[in-house]
């Protein structure tokens, strides 16, 4: 049997450190789990010049129908600034294996003071686009994007720009139509239902919101549901709630795949989303239950939130109140999605109180640069999606 094994990966939780590894190349490959009990020590504050050591208990791994055990080695955990470098020692010489691994263990979390690991929305989203791109070059045709703004909505004129942008990043086809405010409902829709036929637009969206009197819902019901990219027509919300997920909306979307980075199994979490608008709120929740969460809505008329919300091992927040959440409404560990974006003071800041939460939560998203990259990239996969299947 191989000493030295290259780790796959490491976690603490619950005072338990988990470590993959692995051994050799192609059939000669193994793979083992090991598992130690941190002593009582690292499970409260802790002498930074400190050096705790923990004794690996006979581990198990299989390689085909063989079982083999490991034999007791020692290990080092030796506590840095917000990290552990764990050293492994094998009897009488030392295997050349020294990694770092963050420590996540939810009942001393406060205790330990770890800040939240950033879910980078940007990052995520660049690495969408990069898988676009890959994609595209199989096709032999452009995907077309047609973007109806009606009025001059400062915002929705800058969050346009930035659709335009990622489009040309894609090498998509991208329109903007701008139609003036006063605009009748029946000539929106006719120019909506122009759009519809048109071969080389593969997805259409119309910029909210709209102008009064105006009902958005009938505006919505006019896109065809094969070019709807912003996934808000009733038939693709009706294949949400059944849990045929076709096309969804960006936003819900956006949040799963922020989610997924975590690396947190969404099954069987507890979700508790705050808010329930049809944009956001419903089809998030639509999504994490589609995903086995056990899912909770709270909204203005909830009558214990604090209570509901740090029972959450993942919490949405998208109500536009700047900072609402605060600390103590938060479960230590909980992943947290910031939806609302509130303009204070000439900056954004979202709905979750950022740098309180941060040293509560496992896993948050920073305001910006957290969920809206993804909302954009969403919409350009859904885009995709649609040409593809057009």
């Amino acid at each position: 049997m191989t000493d030295i094994w290259a780790i796959l990966g490491i976690r603490i939780r619950n005072c338990t450190l988990k470590i993959s590894a692995y051994s050799g190349k192609g059939e000669n490959s193994a793979k083992k789990k090991v598992t130690i009990s941190l002593p009582a020590a690292l499970r409260g504050q802790f002498d930074e010049s400190e050096k705790d050591q923990a004794g690996l208990e006979t581990a198990m791994y299989w390689k085909g129908k063989k079982r083999f055990v490991f034999i007791k080695t020692m290990c080092y955990i030796i506590p840095t600034d917000k990290r552990y470098s764990v050293m492994f020692i094998k009897s009488p010489q030392k295997v050349g294996i020294q990694i770092e691994c963050i420590c996540r263990e939810k009942r001393n979390w406060r205790k330990w003071n770890l800040p939240a690991e950033l879910l980078n929305g940007s990052r995520l989203a660049q690495r969408v686009r990069s898988q676009i791109r890959r994609r595209l070059k199989k096709l032999t045709f452009t995907p077309g994007l047609a973007v109806v703004q009606v009025g001059t909505d400062p915002a929705s004129t800058l969050y346009i720009k930035h659709k335009q942008r990622d489009c040309e990043k894609v090498h998509f086809h991208s329109e903007v139509h701008h139609l003036p405010a006063d605009i009748s409902q029946e000539s929106l829709i006719a120019h909506i239902e122009a759009l519809n036929a048109r071969v080389d637009i593969h997805g259409i969206l119309v910029q909210m919101p709209l102008p009064v009197p105006i009902e958005k819902e009938a505006v919505i019901d006019t896109i065809t549901p094969y070019k709807d990219a912003d996934g808000l027509n009733p038939v693709n919300l009706g294949n949400l709630l059944i849990n045929r997920e076709g096309v969804t909306p960006c936003t819900p979307t956006g949040i799963i795949r922020l989610i997924e980075l975590s690396g947190e199994k969404i099954e069987g979490k507890h979700a508790v989303c705050i808010g329930r608008s049809p944009l956001v709120g419903k089809p998030v929740g639509l999504m994490l239950l589609n995903r086995n969460a056990t899912v909770t809505y709270c909204h203005s008329r909830t009558a214990d939130l604090k209570g509901e919300t740090r029972k959450a091992d993942i919490l949405v927040v998208a109500i536009g109140r700047a900072e609402f959440i605060t600390a103590d409404m938060v479960k230590p560990g909980a992943v947290v999605i910031d939806v609302g974006i509130n303009h204070v003071n000439g900056r954004a800041i979202g709905d979750v109180k950022f740098e309180e939460v941060k040293a509560v939560a496992g896993f948050i998203t920073p305001v910006p640069g957290g969920v809206g990259p993804m909302t954009r990239a969403m919409l350009l996969e859904n885009t995709l999606k649609l040409a593809i299947g057009g």
